[in-house]
């Protein structure tokens, strides 16, 4: 189960403090205003540009932002509906009771640190009439000292307003809200066609196409309609047609998707259990915006589709096409005027188009031509990242090159490096890839499994009585004999390992790759590794060593080959395979004898020497049948008596890369 939000916010804020222990920071408390209650707490973000920092030696100094920039920031990445409700802060205080000092200061160092607050602005509370502030201050007694997180409320306008949170509270006031919300996206894609001028006047062609593209986005022919649910009808934008009679709520729009939609899609959309901080997938829509091109003339029952085709010859050929491939969402109540939500997302979209145009402009400074036809220009809606203090959905906004054309999506990686910043994750996984994002209108998920996932989740307890635990990171896909009606009993075993270690690296975004095959691997490893031509479409064994190889050269995979020279030297080496579960957490291949078997973990009690493996075996010849795969030890703890007690092994360590 996900920890509670004041939790996760409180680490956050904890986190980035430590980060920076010499210097004052500061970050953003994001959520949901409502008009009759408090606001509601969502999410906590760092501020990344400031006006001006001080040393935390200076226990009165504020850290100010640089309000423009971070509001720029701000309202790419919130949706509609969430806003700034209060901020964080470090202070140092030296009083012998650090709430006491706390009580005397939160609410004059709020209206101090929102005192350059651009007014007008809804970004930001910026006046004492916006209603109470969260406010969450790091307090230590020296600059040095790790701080505690203590949250309260203070008005703007009242300097002896602060009052301390209950944080139980607030999580129950997060987890309501959540239950009754929806998550609403809008799509669109729009052809942006830029002529092709010379130097000087290609910054002005651009800006003529962005501002045409923006043009589709206003006019009366726009209409969305919601995805999955055509009965629903088309919803005007732009005053041509006349919402359809009901659905006129989002709530009663997703009843309407919910009962067209089959009955195994509805179970399939269960929620995984680690995602409590996440809207319920019955309580999403998507919006695609569609432009009615029928003629105004026609009569009302006497409409026929119509097909708008631009000849060619109509086209200059000096023609740079780019595809805006928009996406924007909202987090709002149920009760919500769906025609209210849809208008709020063709704003959004707009601004979205607004900003990639000064992206393009932004990468092509300096530059004698326009980026290569085909880029793309992004949009995507990411889920809070579980765990962590994201808010339940979030913006991402790329300029990337013609698809297929950089599978790592590098030139993104800065707008990336800015996002896990200021969202405070990890910087050695790729999380906000486009491919982590949730699927367009239209498009299948983008890691639907076709084999069970994560077995070992469903394996009873090792056995160990205390002790260190350590298992695999993420998830994988388990391969074994005999699947894709492919006979290898007997010989494949180390195939169908390499094929489970490389599931792991798909299915953390490492990489967009497919799992190869048998033929493909041998294939690969003659062609590429240097391996015996006499590989090729036969049923040779492959080792360790093949498996190193594989990686390195299909995912560019660093491994780490590691021998033992009997089975039972692997029951001494408990530290070393908890310190990979613990820093790398990939699945590891170990190879003795004449059998291959995936390690997932290990549970060592360094103290009586007790250890546990946690094997996941290729050699199940039946179905994915998860109660007879779990019973029969097919995934499952073993003892060091499952490993030949004279036969040399050797462990491929496949290492986690460190990228975003």
């Amino acid at each position: 189960m996900s920890s509670p939000i004041s939790e996760r916010c409180a680490a956050h804020v904890a986190a980035h403090l430590a980060s920076a222990p010499d210097e004052h920071v500061a970050g953003w408390l994001v959520g949901v205003r409502e008009s009759d209650c408090a606001p509601v707490l969502l999410g906590a973000l760092r501020c990344l540009h400031y006006a001006a920092r001080a040393p935390r030696a200076e226990a009165a100094a504020v850290a100010r932002p640089d309000w423009a920039r971070e509001g720029d920031a701000l309202r790419a990445l919130l949706p509609v509906g969430v806003s700034v409700i209060g901020y964080y802060a470090s202070v140092v205080v030296a009083a012998e009771s650090t709430a006491d000092a706390l009580a005397a200061t939160p609410a004059a160092r709020a209206a101090a640190f929102f005192d350059g607050a651009p007014r007008g602005d809804a970004t930001w509370p910026s006046s004492p009439g916006d209603g109470p502030l969260l406010v969450a201050l790091g307090a230590a007694r020296a600059p040095a000292e790790t701080a505690a997180v203590h949250v309260g409320r203070a008005d703007l306008g009242d300097p002896a307003s602060w009052r301390a949170c209950d944080t139980a509270a607030l999580d129950a006031a997060a987890v309501a809200w959540l239950r009754g919300a929806a998550l609403v996206r809008a799509s669109a894609r729009l052809p942006v066609r830029v002529r092709a001028e010379a130097p000087p006047r290609w910054r002005g062609a651009c800006t003529e196409a962005f501002v045409e593209a923006e043009r589709m986005l206003s006019g009366d022919e726009l209409c969305f309609t919601v995805v999955g649910a055509p009965a629903l009808g088309v919803y005007s934008l732009g005053g041509r047609r006349d919402a359809p009679a009901g659905g006129g709520t989002v709530t009663a729009a997703m009843e309407a998707l919910c009962a067209l939609a089959p009955a195994a899609a509805r179970a399939d959309a269960r929620p995984e259990p680690a995602a409590a901080q996440r809207v319920a997938p019955e309580r999403r829509l998507m919006l695609e915006l569609v432009w009615d091109v029928t003629p105004a003339s026609f009569e009302a029952g006497a409409r026929a589709p119509v097909l708008v085709a631009v000849p060619t010859s109509s086209v200059p050929a000096a023609v740079t096409f780019f595809s805006a491939e928009l996406e924007a969402c909202a987090l709002c109540a149920g009760g919500a005027a769906l025609g209210e939500v849809g208008a709020a997302l063709r704003d959004a979209l707009r601004a979205q188009l607004r900003r990639l145009l000064v992206d393009t402009l932004g990468a092509a400074a300096g530059v004698d031509a326009a980026p290569a036809a085909g880029a793309r220009l992004r949009g995507c809606t990411f889920e809070s990242i579980v765990g962590h203090a994201a808010p339940p959905a979030f913006h991402a906004e790329y300029l990337l090159p013609a698809a297929g054309a950089d599978a790592t999506e590098a030139s993104a990686r800065p707008a990336r490096a800015a996002l896990h910043a200021r969202l405070g994750l990890p910087t050695d996984r790729p999380l906000l890839r486009t491919a982590n994002a949730l699927a367009p209108a239209g498009a299948p998920p983008a890691l639907r499994a076709t084999r069970l996932v994560n077995v070992h989740e469903h394996c009873p307890q090792s056995g160990v009585k205390g002790g260190m635990l350590a298992v695999v990171r993420g998830s994988y896909e388990y391969y074994h004999y005999m699947q894709d009606n492919f006979d290898d009993k007997g010989w494949g075993c180390a195939y169908r390992s390499l094929m489970t270690i490389i599931s792991w690296y798909v299915r953390q975004q490492y990489t967009q790759q497919h799992v190869p095959m048998h033929a493909e691997i041998q294939s690969r490893l003659v062609g590429e590794c240097a391996q015996p031509a006499a590989l090729l479409n036969s049923r040779k064994w492959i080792g360790a060593l093949d498996v190193s190889l594989f990686l390195e050269v299909a995912l560019g995979v660093t491994c780490r080959i590691e021998n033992f020279s009997t089975g039972a030297e692997l029951a001494q080496k408990g530290r070393l395979l908890l310190r990979h579960f613990e820093t790398q957490g990939t699945p590891v291949m170990m190879g003795g004898g004449e059998l291959a078997y995936t390690l997932l973990g290990v549970h060592f009690d360094d103290k009586s020497g007790d250890i546990r493996f946690l094997i996941l075996d290729p050699h199940y010849t039946g179905r994915d049948d998860l109660d007879e795969i779990v019973a029969k030890k097919w995934c499952g703890w073993h003892t060091a008596d499952k490993f030949a007690k004279n036969a040399f092994y050797n462990l491929c360590f496949p290492l986690c890369p460190d990228c975003i």
